[in-house]
């Protein structure tokens, strides 16, 4: 028999793995973007920052409350 697609858990672990590699590019490299980008890498660093250590927050706590 084939095994039945949970679409819900794909999308999870999609969102996983986007996540991870987002949290693992390196600050330097974020840094460069944002100056590619805007001229400034001090602009929006700091935001940009901000929203992805959110982001790992929220993945750990999802992660938790599975196992949970």
């Amino acid at each position: 028999m084939s095994e039945k697609i949970n679409i819900s858990d794909q999308l999870k672990n999609l969102t996983d793995a986007i996540i991870d590699n987002i949290i693992n590019t390196p600050d330097a490299e974020i840094l460069k973007e944002v100056e590619e980008d805007y001229g400034d890498p001090s602009f929006l660093a700091n935001g940009v920052l901000e929203i992805l250590k959110k982001s790992q927050f929220k993945a750990e706590d999802m992660k938790k409350e599975d196992k949970g």
